[in-house]
């Protein structure tokens, strides 16, 4: 009975995070005939998947600033996008190659690095702290431009390679959440 209980809870959430995530974010997906590129884009279903599935990711075409990037996420039960490996890179660039990207430099999606409280003002991973130490920055990058450059993001070139930059955080651009590694985000039947 207490298992049977605790899979209704479940159940509860995950319609919670998708409802919460499409209302409250205006999460808006793209169709496949609204691409010039023939493969199937991610559906609104795709939401309630990544919300139980791990480690996914959820992009959000919504132009926000860094931080309120990293609230949004936050808010949802996630995390923006935490890069450890080459392997993650390339599972989330095959995830980004779903959608219909603009390419350029200004048109990046916010991820989870950051300058900002690092006692060495080095970058590392915000959520976690962590020193960033795999990276796929563009060719001189991260330059702290000005010294205001503080927060990264990924974009995509126009031969449809992906790099990194820093970047002015309070910059409006669309970002990248992914799902945490701990049970808190969702039930463990």
């Amino acid at each position: 009975m207490a298992k049977q209980a605790k899979m209704e809870r479940c159940g509860i959430f995950i319609f919670i995070c998708y409802f919460v995530w499409i209302s409250a974010i205006g999460f808006t997906s793209t169709s496949a005939t609204e691409c010039k590129d023939t493969r199937n884009a991610p559906t609104d279903s795709d939401i309630a998947w990544n919300c139980r599935l791990e480690p996914k990711y959820v992009l959000n075409k919504t132009a926000v600033s860094w931080y309120g990037a990293y609230i949004a996420c936050l808010q949802n039960g996630m995390d923006l996008a935490i890069i450890k490996s080459k392997e993650e890179e390339q599972a989330l660039e095959a995830e980004l190659t779903k959608y219909c990207l603009t390419p350029g430099i200004t048109h990046g999606y916010w991820i989870g690095g950051s300058r900002n409280g690092s006692p060495n003002d080095a970058y590392l991973w915000f959520a976690t702290g962590e020193d960033i130490s795999y990276n796929k920055f563009s060719k001189g990058q991260p330059d702290k431009a000005g010294g205001v450059e503080a927060c990264v993001h990924i974009f995509v070139t126009d031969d449809h390679q992906f790099f990194w930059n820093d970047w002015i955080c309070t910059n409006k651009i669309g970002f990248i959440c992914q799902v945490r590694k701990s049970p808190r985000n969702c039930c463990n039947p």
